[in-house]
């Protein structure tokens, strides 16, 4: 065992004894705290995504979107498949357009956009959904929702059928690496919960635009950040090199 291993091991035991099983550098990382999250869920929030040659600025600072091209599909392991479209210019923003298919019973759980408007139109099937301390509610064909930034939400598929609906997010902001990086490393992983040390890296650094609510708050700011600090050390975020600078505000 190593030392950041040992290190780690006695700070879970101090701080919750029944963290102590968990081995961060082999395998199953704080397992009884991240799949008590993530049962039976995917950690994806739903959105559209920016074309690669489309620049903006974050921090004074032009990018693309990480080579991702228009049309773009993304899945995960969860019966949820998201198709990227195409991206409308406004005057206040860029509206990405897309669509998402999603099998009966699944849908990502509460989460929030801190920055920015999602909208979806029920094309075929029946959507639930929810906004935090409200009732669930529901849409069917032809009928559309709209979350408001800042409003913790869920949706799901609330029929035999499979769900389709065209949605669309405004602005993009970083959804397009967000996502595709969420879903990158569950397949990483090879089952619904992402791969620790990927899924510690984007919760911590895309905070300030997403925050999925269901997360236990001592997991959101205790664990994760010990993870990610340990990740950093092992050179575990190479792959994120070329990442976008997360957006503060707008």
């Amino acid at each position: 065992m190593t030392t950041f291993s040992v290190l780690f091991h006695s700070l879970l035991a101090t701080l919750n004894p029944r963290f102590i099983f968990a081995p961060i550098l082999h395998g199953t990382v704080v397992k009884y705290a991240i799949e008590s999250f993530y049962y039976k869920q995917s950690l994806t929030v739903y959105s559209c995504i920016r074309c690669t040659n489309d620049k903006f600025q974050i921090n004074n600072k032009s990018i693309t979107a990480m080579n991702y091209l228009l049309p773009h599909t993304i899945d995960n392991l969860l019966g949820e498949k998201l198709i990227f479209k195409r991206l409308l210019h406004e005057p206040d923003g860029d509206v990405l357009v897309g669509e998402n298919f999603v099998q009966p019973g699944s849908g990502p759980p509460m989460h929030t956009h801190w920055l920015q408007d999602e909208g979806f139109t029920v094309l075929k099937g029946r959507i639930g959904y929810q906004l935090a301390g409200q009732p669930e509610q529901y849409a069917n064909a032809g009928e559309s929702i709209v979350f408001k930034r800042g409003t913790p939400h869920r949706f799901w598929n609330a029929g035999p059928d499979v769900l389709h609906c065209e949605g669309w997010l405004k602005p993009a902001n970083t959804s397009i690496f967000f996502l595709s990086s969420i879903f990158a490393a569950q397949k990483k992983s090879g089952k619904a919960q992402p791969e620790i040390f990927d899924a510690a890296y984007l919760i911590i650094r895309y905070a300030s635009e997403y925050e999925m609510n269901e997360m236990p708050v001592f997991v959101r700011k205790v664990i994760l950040p010990v993870v990610y600090r340990i990740g950093k050390l092992l050179n575990k975020y190479e792959h994120f090199k070329d990442a976008p600078e997360p957006i503060k505000h707008l």
